[in-house]
This record gives C-alpha cells, structure tokens and sequence, in this order.
C-alpha cells in the first residue's frame, strides 16, 4: 500500500537515494571528464586502489600567485563562506552553521509541514458542521492543497536550486506556517449548529433552556384530551418540518471562510512541493564525504514522517475541546458538537514559523572551494541549464515509449487515486460506520500509523537493499505486496455495523410529532429503551437538566440524552485490526514501488521520470479524488440539516459498500496492471537474454 495521498514527495525523497547508490559512478566520471577537457588546470587527481575497486580524489592547489597574499585572507575568505549572516568566527560557531546542524533543523522544521493534510482529515466532521459544508465541498478544500502543489512543484524545483536554499526553505515555512493561521480565521463565523444563548449574565447552552427542543406540553395535553387526536390547534408553535432526506444538501451559500480554507490550502501546498528536492540537492551540494549523504537526509525524512501522526494526535486532542474553549455538559456525541478545530490550525502554523525561523541563518554553501572553480562551476551550471531545456523533450520521448514505465504510471495514477480519496475520508468514515468521536477515531490511527509507517517504510527498504531487487523483483515485489494488501482491504466490507432505526425519519412519525409543535432545530437522542429518536422533542420529551432529557412520554416516562445509541457491533476492533496490518504490509512496498519506475528507463532520464510521474499521480489521481469520494459519500446521506449543508446522518450500509467498493475495486485495477507490467518485463528478460553474447572462455 502506497500512502501518495499522504506524502507527495516520496518520489523525490526515494530518487535521492537513488542517486547515493551511483554517487562513486558518477563522482568518478565528472572527475575524468574535467581532467580531460582541462577545465582544472589546478586539480590532481590522486588514485587510491582497494580491492576491486578505484576511487578519484580530487585535491584543490591555490595558484602560485596566491602565495603572498597570506594565509589570513583565505581563512577570511573561507570562514565568511562557511558563516551565517551574523558573524561567526568561532570554530564552534562554525559547527552551529554545519550540515549536520541544518539537517536536524530541516527535520524538525519539516515535521510541521507534513501535519496540514491529516490535521485537515482529523477535523472534517467539525468543519463540516461549524461551516454547513456537505462532504463534496471539504473534498474541495483537500484537492486545493494539490492543486497548489502542482502549480509550483515543476518551477519550484527547478529554479530554486540556483537561490540561497536554506532562505528559500525558510520563506517556505514561514509562509506555509501564515497560511495554516489564516485557515483558523473560519473560526469567527458563527457555527451552524452550535448555539449559546444569554441568562443571567452568564453564558450558558440554548439548549440548556430546552424550550425550542422540548414538547409543548399544552399542546400535548390537548392532543391526548381530543377523542380522535385531529384538529389540534398547537398554541401557535411551529408545526414540525422534517429535514431534507431527498438525498441531496439543502442549498447553501458558501462563506467567506469556506473561500479562505481554500485559497490558504492552495498557497500552502504551493509551498510545501519543493523542499524535498530543494533539500537533497543542498544535502549533495555540501557534502565532502557523498557516502555520509544517505546518512543526512534519511535522519531528516525520518524526522518528517512523525508528521501525519502528530496531526491526528494533536487532532484528537483539540477535537476533545468545545469550539468556544468555554465550559460545556453538551455530549461529544452530540451532531451538534463542534470541536476546536481552528486551535489546530494555530498551533501547526506557530510550530512551522518557530522552527523555520533558524534555517534561514544557515549559509548558502556549506563547504569552500577556490574562486576559479565557482566561476566554472557557475558557467557549467548555466550550460546544464540550456543542455536541460533542449533534451528535456528526447527525455520525455525515451520515457513514454517504454511500455514498463507506462504501465508503471497508470498503476501509480490508480493507487493514487485511491489512497488519496479514501485516506481523506477515513476518519470520517470511522466515526460514522462504528459510532465513535473524532477524539476516539484520532487517537487511535495516529498510535497506529506512528509505528506501522515508519516500521513499513523500514522494512520495504530493508528488504530491497537485502535481497538487491532489480526491476524484475521490484514488480514481483509491488505485486504481491499490493495484492495481499487489497485483499485484506476488502474485509473492510464485512467488518461495518448496521443502521440505526431512528424514530420520527423520514415517514415514519409519533404521537409527539402530530402534536408537540416541534422545531426544525433538531437532533438524535438516545432513550433509556435504546432506541434513536430524531429529537427529544419527538421523544416526548417535556423536561431538561444538565443535558439529559426527561418525562419523555415516548419512552415511558424514561429519559432521553443526546447522540445516538451504543450499537452494540462488535466489528471495530476487528477492523482496526486489519487496518493495521494493511497498513504496515502497504508501506513496505513504496520503496520497491518507487524503484520499480525508476528503473524501468534509462539512467540518464531516471531523474526526469520520477518528476513527471509525481506529476501525473498528482494531477490524475490525487487531485480529484478527495472531490469524487465527498460526492460519493454525499449520495449515502440520510437526512439533511435544514439549517445547515452538512448531513445528520449516513446510510451506514451504503457508506460502507461505496466507499470500501470503488477503493478496493482501484486497488484490483492496479493489481491487474501490474501483472501485465510482470509479464512485458519477463518477456524483455527473455528477449536480452537470448540477444545477449555468449562469454568468450
């Protein structure tokens, strides 16, 4: 299971240790080619033979004419090189500005930057109901970080190289960190569905009053006293209105701060698509020892995969606060509970703009090197440049007319697609299937993904490295491990729970609904009988304390509180279960995945390759799905807020069968794709091996 909806920028965080395993290769081919071509005049190659094998070392010598400026003036030079904007001619301060310093602060720097995506996952239910929004229109905020991303990613990637990198990851952050501030802005329109009134000077629940939610009881009366229960007159209470079941949202305007989520997401992940590139190519740019790169940059991807688990931690625990941060008795089981969302959103925004703040102080090379090499440097760079723009379309002919690398691409577009929408989605749809709170659903996908992320990713790589898989075994690999976790993906369409039987839905109606006036302000209650009832007013209800309703004619006299009744389905455990697995057996395929594209083209075009396959998972599959999957579950819905957009209440069954159908349906296209890709990548095995020379002995 690949996670390309959670973390875009696995293909360039894979294509950089690509690039470690050929640094020697390469490092020993420009080393000859400068030595040939005499663009060095004062460089010595010095040869160090081990074992099977030849390492180049170049050693710098300053010209002779450099000799009587002193020493002084090149410690100057290098050390101003070496230093931040603020002096530092300390050695210790010098080690403050190194290359180790800079990775740890990237990565902690870049955790924060992961979290916008499952933080936005984690918060859905809230922000659908503080904003009135249906599931289509959250899906649209989700794909407007895609959007943002596809924007800049090409021209971000590509033009950045040639700024102050660690003042461009810095900006990056800061602006990323503003952004995620602006979205908790939506926090000053006034919820939907949750109400305060005033009494006594003190802020206390509308509902606490209970008298729009309550059964007139001289109505009631009067109902019970008629002898044939019609022609009721109901003391000029508004008649009762149920709410829109038609299976569409009632038409809402959208507000402002719908407009400011999406514009926000757009610039946040305008900013956010660059910095793995941007990083690796810093990380390779300074180092002197090129074995020790892996070592710098798998510390600091490491450190950004604790992102999307801080998210939903931190989701559960400001899901668990009233959206006021004011003292409430209202249940989070309530419809009408509106957690603090935004204070998410503010904490995610001040992280990213504290830990941005030192990357900017860095300096914009690492390491020293004479003046004569920069200006080559310099002049081979512009050349690379044209050299880029005039091969770049024989690169893209080359890639597209490999079969492999095709079908590569269309298995990565459907995965992505899948992933993209149902991940978007799952928190939500966890909390609808089992009846759980955005706390409950939170807490445990974030301990869950904590370890089988990491240990999945791990082991995927672990075993690539061990068992030296080349393109062959990088398909067979991908193969079975997305087949095995798509048939345990298909569980999750036995283990859901069943629909709750509400009274007062839709036609099916009470002795209260005839005669209570009810309000069109309603919401679920559950009665000491265990059974759902669309309001407490439609339960009878005539009484209210502390949130628990009471002398509710309905349920006997009984009582009534607010949220649906326990279940009583046992299938969530048993669903985690399989999640989890499914989950740890995914991530160990997006290393061999990832090298599975890369090595379906030549070398030369490996790099150009996984820019455009980033490109198409993300314009295809990534960015429309979170918009298809919310119209899909809009569909599902079973009643309508009439003073709201949001949905009250699922089709469990239904929600169940869509949205677990068409992702595991995804998920067998893409295993179906791959076995065509197994059998072209055979046949060319056998087509190179029958071409190939005899040995001469």
């Amino acid at each position: 299971m690949s996670l390309s909806g959670q973390f875009q920028d696995a293909p360039y965080i894979m294509s950089s240790h690509e690039r470690l395993n050929h640094t020697t290769d390469s490092h020993v081919q420009d080393t000859e080619d400068n030595t040939i071509n005499g663009s060095h005049q004062n460089i010595k190659l010095e040869t160090i033979r081990g074992p099977g094998s030849k390492y180049y070392h170049p050693i710098h010598r300053l010209p002779e004419t450099h000799t009587d400026a002193g020493d002084g003036n090149d410690d100057d030079m290098e050390k101003g090189q070496n230093c931040s904007p603020c002096a530092c001619p300390t050695s210790w301060t010098q080690k403050l500005t190194g290359l180790p310093v800079f990775v740890m602060c990237y990565g902690i720097a870049g955790i924060w930057m992961m979290t916008l995506g499952s933080l936005l996952g984690s918060q859905i239910t809230s922000i659908e109901r503080h904003l009135g929004l249906s599931s289509s229109k959250t899906g649209l905020i989700l794909s407007s970080n895609d959007i943002g991303y596809l924007i800049a990613v090409l021209f971000g990637s590509h033009i950045g190289k040639y700024t102050h990198i660690p003042r461009c990851l810095s900006v990056s952050g800061l602006v990323f960190g503003i952004s995620a501030i602006v979205m908790s802005f939506g926090r000053l329109e006034e919820p939907r569905v949750w109400r305060r009134g005033l009494q006594n000077n003190q802020t206390t629940l509308e509902m606490n009053q209970g008298i729009q939610f309550l059964c007139s009881v001289e109505d009631y009366t009067s109902y019970m006293n008629s002898s044939s229960g019609v022609n009721i007159t109901h003391g000029g209470a508004p008649s009762i209105r149920h709410a829109s079941s038609s299976g569409q949202p009632m038409a809402q305007d959208l507000s402002w701060a719908f407009w400011v989520f999406v514009v926000s997401a757009v610039v946040g992940g305008m900013v956010k698509s660059y910095r793995i590139p941007l990083l690796t190519h810093y990380v390779e740019s300074n180092i002197q020892d090129k074995s020790r790169s892996g070592m710098y940059l798998g510390s600091s991807f490491t450190a950004m995969v604790f992102g999307p688990p801080v998210a939903l931690l931190l989701g559960s625990y400001v899901s668990s606060l009233p959206v006021d941060l004011q003292e409430t008795t209202m249940s989070k089981f309530d419809q009408r509970w509106v957690g603090a969302w935004w204070l998410g959103f503010i904490i995610v925004g001040s992280g990213s703009i504290l830990f941005s703040l030192p990357v900017m102080f860095f300096p914009k090379h690492v390491k020293t090197a004479p003046e004569k090499m920069k200006t080559d440097k310099e002049t081979n760079r512009m050349k690379s440049v044209k050299k880029v723009f005039i091969d770049m379309p024989k690169s893209l002919a080359r890639i597209f007319r490999r079969p492999v690398y095709i079908l590569a691409l269309v298995g990565g577009c459907l995965e992505g697609f899948a992933f993209s929408g149902w991940f978007s989605f799952s928190q939500k749809y966890i909390e609808t299937q089992f009846n759980k709170t955005p706390q409950q659903v939170s807490m445990t996908t974030g301990i869950i993904i904590i370890f089988t992320l990491a240990g999945g990713t791990f082991l995927g790589g672990y075993l690539s490295s061990r068992l030296k898989l080349e393109l062959r075994g990088c398909t067979i690999y991908t193969l079975v491990i997305c087949g095995v976790s798509a048939a345990l993906d298909s569980l999750y369409l036995i283990f859901g729970c069943d629909n709750s039987e509400v009274m007062g839905l839709g036609d099916s109606s009470t002795v209260s609904s005839e005669a209570c006036g009810c309000s069109s302000q309603t919401f679920f209650v559950c009665g000491d009988n265990n059974v759902d009832y669309r309001s407490p007013c439609l339960a009878g209800c005539t009484n209210v304390s502390n949130m628990v309703f009471s002398n509710c004619s309905e349920i006997m006299g009984g009582q009534a509180r607010p949220g649906l009744c326990a279940l009583g389905c046992p299938n969530f455990i048993p669903f985690m279960v399989v999640y989890s697995l499914s989950m740890l057996i995914g991530c160990s395929g997006i290393v061999p995945g990832f090298l599975m594209v890369v090595r379906s083209v030549e070398s030369v075009d490996q790099s150009l390759a996984t820019g455009a396959s980033a490109f198409c998972q993300t314009l295809i599959g990534m960015l429309p799905a979170p918009i298809l999957f919310g119209k899909l579950i809009d569909s599902t819905c079973r009643l309508w807020s009439v003073t709201s957009g949001y949905c009250m209440l699922y089709d469990r069954v239904m929600f169940r069968y869509y949205f677990n159908g068409i992702y595991i349906g995804l998920r067998i296209a893409h295993v179906i794709v791959l076995i065509f890709l197994l059998l072209i990548v055979q046949r060319q095995g056998k087509r190179d091996n029958s071409t190939r020379t005899p040995e001469v002995k």
